[in-house]
């Protein structure tokens, strides 16, 4: 597979950037838009230059930007599975993940709630399944099964007052991804968003 080849290549060459994309798999969206002059939040554009070391007094290319560049359309809707190929998955820790996620698809609230402050009490915060969600989320992206994407979105919003800052924050950061983006943005006129704050909207 093509892309499963270039994150080889990225993990091998470019270990740093590696870890930069674990961390924020997005990363490599805002790097090509870049590269097709479409990323317009000043502040994504600063850091991705800082990667790729772009200097306008230096023509010359880094090794990093050169590369990215040129296989910039070698792509795919998800990259984390590529990235986490020897890894366990997000969700393999999560003794009750698949409740939750059932939970949040068929739109059950309270029993949602109710597992959240079980996971509370047993010292855990729903902000560690905030990832395993996103991947969920991704997965349908990939697949265009929007129905699930707006279910998951709808019962996460829905419960989102009743949550602690920390897992509102981390909701605020997977939920805000894919309603700044298709299919996501058409889910806005059905959701009621009012109580929740988007840090990336």
């Amino acid at each position: 597979m093509p892309f499963l080849a270039k994150i080889s290549i990225i993990e091998e060459e470019y270990p740093e950037f590696h870890k930069q994309l674990v961390e924020d798999p997005y990363l490599l969206d805002d790097i090509n838009s870049y590269f097709k002059k479409e990323l317009t939040d000043d502040e994504k554009e600063k850091r991705v230059e800082d990667i790729l070391e772009v200097d306008e007094n230096e023509p010359k290319e880094s090794r990093l930007k050169s590369f990215l560049s040129s296989t910039q359309r070698v792509t795919t809707a998800n990259i984390r599975p590529f990235l986490n190929l020897s890894d366990q998955s997000y969700s393999s820790g999560l003794e009750d993940f698949d409740e939750v996620m059932r939970f949040l698809k068929t739109g059950q609230q309270s029993e949602l709630l109710d597992r959240i402050k079980d996971i509370r009490e047993k010292g855990g915060s729903f902000d560690q399944y905030c990832d395993a969600i996103d991947d969920e989320l991704q997965t349908y992206q990939s697949i265009s099964r929007d129905q699930p994407m707006y279910a998951i979105i709808n019962s996460l919003v829905n419960v989102f007052d009743r949550l602690e800052e920390e897992e509102q924050n981390e909701v605020s950061r997977v939920v805000g991804r894919y309603l700044t983006r298709e299919p996501g943005r058409q889910f806005l006129k059905y959701l009621d968003a009012s109580s929740v704050s988007y840090t990336h909207l």
